[in-house]
């Protein structure tokens, strides 16, 4: 089938599969195409920009990914995961005179939000962002149980790493890129199993390395030249990778060596029947990015431990069923349309915030609840009843923005009803926007705030080693 976007105008083909799996799932084929439908959900996710506030049930101090000035109330961890407010007591009928996505918004104008996602047991760790299990790490993101690590996104099961882009299994990495089981490593990328190196591209199984690119089971060698192990130590000393004009000097020449290389055109490990990019242990896996252990999906980006899911960006753990969801994870299914609902969740439609929670429908900030709608309690014979009709209303009553883009049901939340604006979130990263492209294309803009930040030291007076 053959579509037209309706937000960008181009053309895009919903195949077989696709079908299948909507009507496997009951929901209707989606009428904006596979970038914007990824760009739609990344713009509901603030990955590292924090903000301290003041809590707004105990008062106290505490990081936020949300600045004071939004209109619902943000509560520390403790306060929103304890037992002092219900998201029940925020529950409304619903209005069949009004649009479902007013009535979505006006309710998550209201309903409190967490301050800052972290999960398990966090210590030392409080400028970790959607991060679990962490101990004395800092500003690190998308990092679960990891030690000392600084400055990540993510350093996952690593420890003492600093300046690392996906570093999984590490120890001691120092700005590296998709490394994977790796000690004591520098300018590292896509590497495994690798050891007291730098400057490694693609390399496996390979210690006491240094500029070398595709290189397997290998020791002592520099730009992919062999050296006895005496050879090799002096050589490095002469380097004087110490120092930062020669380290930037050693950036110049692997710059020039690295192209020499042929490279594969996807990574890929213990994988079948795939397409995208960093794939683990993934089968029939199409059009997905950075996913480990995922069966019959398409459209990911960065899951993990999933199956038959479509349009997912983030998390996992246990998931299946997954579509058109931002940030859902640990055993949860059949979710759509929906962010931030984890733990156990399962039948939400249009929810977020939500934890250990089933069967609501348009809810927001629910714990271990069920048959909901708007945050309203029903008996499972009501719920029934009432969700088809929400539905019908929702087609027969459409939400069009200001753009003239129309939201039936089957659509992720309208562009407008974003809670964080759209430079703070991942998706000004893979689609970036000037303020005036973003605020003409419905998103929200926030300027930068001024910092009282004194310089105590130029970088250019830092000393060379």
């Amino acid at each position: 089938m053959n579509k037209s976007c309706q937000n960008c105008k181009a053309s895009f083909v919903i195949e077989a599969d696709d079908m299948a799996f909507y009507q496997k799932i009951k929901v209707p084929p989606p009428t904006f195409c596979p970038e914007c439908r990824l760009q739609r959900r990344m713009a509901v996710s603030n990955e590292r920009t924090l903000y301290k506030i003041s809590c707004g049930l105990c008062g106290k101090d505490t990081i936020s990914i949300y600045p004071k000035d939004v209109p619902f109330p943000v509560y520390c961890m403790e306060c929103w995961r304890s037992d002092k407010w219900d998201a029940t007591e925020y529950g409304r009928d619903y209005d069949f005179s009004r649009l479902f996505f007013e009535q979505l918004a006006g309710l998550r104008k209201v309903v409190p939000r967490i301050a800052l996602l972290q999960q398990g047991n966090m210590a030392g760790s409080e400028y970790a962002n959607r991060s679990s299990n962490c101990k004395d790490c800092y500003l690190v993101f998308r990092t679960n149980f990891s030690e000392g690590c600084l400055y990540s996104h993510p350093a996952n099961n690593s420890k003492d790493c600093m300046d690392c882009l996906n570093a999984q299994k590490c120890e001691l990495a120092y700005n590296c890129i998709d490394c994977v089981n790796c000690y004591n490593v520098q300018y590292c990328q896509e590497s495994k199993n690798c050891n007291n190196s730098a400057f490694l591209y693609d390399c496996r199984n390979c210690s006491d390395c240094f500029g070398c690119v595709n290189l397997r089971n290998k020791q002592y060698h520099i730009f992919n030249q062999p050296y006895s192990r005496e050879d090799y130590f002096q050589k490095i000393e002469k380097l004087n990778v110490t120092s930062f004009g020669a380290i930037e000097e050693v950036k110049r020449q692997f710059k020039e060596f690295l192209p020499k290389f042929i490279k594969p055109y996807i990574m890929a490990t213990n994988s079948v029947d795939v397409s995208g990019n960093w794939l683990d242990e993934c089968k029939n896996t199409h059009h997905s990015f950075g996913c480990r252990s995922v069966e019959d999906s398409q459209r990911l980006f960065a899951i993990i431990e999933s199956k038959d899911c479509m349009d997912y960006f983030y998390f996992g753990r246990g998931c299946e069923l997954v579509h058109e969801t931002s940030n859902c994870g640990y055993n949860s299914s059949r979710i759509f349309f929906s962010d931030l609902v984890h733990t156990g969740c399962s039948e939400l439609q249009y929810c977020d915030n939500c934890v250990s929670t089933s069967n609501s429908f348009g809810c927001s900030g629910l714990k271990s609840r069920q048959y909901c709608v708007l945050n309203k309690h029903y008996s499972k014979d009501e719920y029934d009843e009432l969700v088809p009709k929400v539905i019908e209303h929702i087609n027969s009553m459409p939400y069009t923005d200001k753009n003239g883009r129309v939201y039936k049901y089957g659509e992720f939340y309208p562009i407008e009803m974003a809670v964080v604006a759209y430079n703070e979130t991942a998706a000004q990263e893979y689609f970036p926007l000037t303020k005036e492209q973003a605020l003409a294309d419905g998103y929200s803009w926030r300027d930068t705030e001024g910092r009282n930040y004194y310089i105590t030291v130029a970088c250019t007076d830092l000393p060379g080693d």
